[in-house]
């Protein structure tokens, strides 16, 4: 009686109709279950809402990235399943598990998942598209800058180096380290890709800049200072590191700022030069194909699919983009690979049956339907 009335209250406070596991107009039901103590058995309705919505995270992710990215994931995803939760049925036989695990309740229900909020989410914390997918890559800049020259409000060192990537055609935020010290204290690195997420940034370059007094005797009556960067440029969302840089340039004047602010504004110049030849190439050698999939409408096949997909030669991920019985729609992120050569492949995709619908060229769109597994 104790589960019927669980059961009951839960279909109440959900306020719940019918459910049916897989594809439907409202979207994406999972059956999923959790093993809580008989105690707790409240709580076992939330932890089979974070099973549902773990399960559906192959629909975006591989699971390399799931892997590389868990400590993200469980703070700003899997920590509220409730947020991804539209509606949820509890199904029958919850009570006590057999087998020997006395004390054990199996909660199972049908969860409807918000798969595009979940999407959204995920895209927002840079693990959907998989790294090299962006053309020309947000980036945020934060030098800690130091010693004669320095910048006062926004470095000189950064600046010039923002003005340099700006001129190959990259958008860049200027992160100041007056304005933002914060960031320059402990744990810099982690603290400016927090800034880069909340600038919606793809790439963080996180650094050092000064400069400092040279004696040369060939500049007499001038003030000869040399200027240091040396900076890395890393994935907002894994981390990975893209590029490293560490330069010099010099600089006389007559003044000791003049002099030291002029070299720290070539190193930052010499510094955007080298990192634009590091980008070169790397971010415009993938692209995103549009693929439409037909008769597919259980989750356990999708992720499947999703998984195979991923494994083909020039694709880099794939994430799903809508979900409907008739047609599901997903990026592909590829490598030099057009759409009629994604197609040729799908037709040799071992397990599959595949019939090309259409393929769109100047579209970049791929239509298949699955006539068996």
């Amino acid at each position: 009686m104790r589960a019927g009335a669980v059961a009951a209250a839960a279909l109440l406070l959900c306020g719940c109709a019918e459910l049916k596991a897989g594809l439907g107009g409202r979207g994406l039901v999972v059956e999923s279950q959790a093993a809580v103590p008989e105690r707790d058995r409240v709580l076992g309705v939330a932890a089979a809402e974070r099973r549902a919505v773990e399960d559906a995270l192959g629909l975006f992710i591989s699971s390399a990235t799931r892997a590389a990215s868990e400590a993200a994931l469980e703070e700003k995803i899997l920590s509220s399943p409730r947020a991804y939760v539209r509606r949820y049925q509890v199904l029958p036989s919850s009570g006590p598990s057999g087998g020997g695990d006395a004390g054990v309740a199996r909660v199972r229900l049908l969860a409807l998942v918000a798969t595009d909020k979940l999407r959204k989410d995920l895209d927002a914390l840079g693990l959907v598209r998989p790294e090299g997918v962006y053309g020309a890559p947000r980036l945020l800049v934060s030098l800690k800058e130091a010693g004669p020259g320095a910048g006062r409000e926004v470095g000189r060192a950064s600046d010039a180096m923002r003005r340099g990537l700006v001129a190959r055609g990259y958008e860049v935020q200027d992160l100041s380290d007056h304005q933002n010290a914060r960031y320059q204290k402990t744990g810099a690195r982690e603290e400016v890709l927090a800034a880069a997420r909340v600038a919606a940034a793809q790439l963080a370059v996180n650094g050092t800049a000064q400069a400092q007094a040279v004696v040369d005797e060939r500049f007499s009556g001038l003030r000869p200072f040399r200027a240091r960067v040396e900076a890395s440029a890393f994935w907002v969302g894994t981390r990975g590191l893209v590029a490293h840089v560490d330069v010099e340039a010099t600089a006389v004047d007559l003044a000791l700022e003049s002099a030291a602010g002029k070299a720290l504004e070539d190193a930052g110049q010499l510094a955007a030069d080298k990192l634009a030849a590091e980008f070169s190439g790397r971010f415009h050698e993938r692209s995103v194909l549009e693929l439409g999939a037909a008769g597919f409408t259980e989750l356990g096949r999708i992720r499947r699919f999703m998984a195979d997909l991923r494994g083909l030669p020039g694709v880099a991920g794939a994430a799903v983009v809508a979900l409907t019985p008739e047609l599901i729609r997903l990026e592909v992120f590829v490598e030099k690979l057009a759409p009629e050569e994604l197609a040729a492949l799908l037709m040799r995709l071992p397990g599959y049956s595949f019939e090309v619908r259409s393929v769109e060229t100047d579209y970049r769109y791929v239509e298949v339907e699955v006539t068996r597994k």
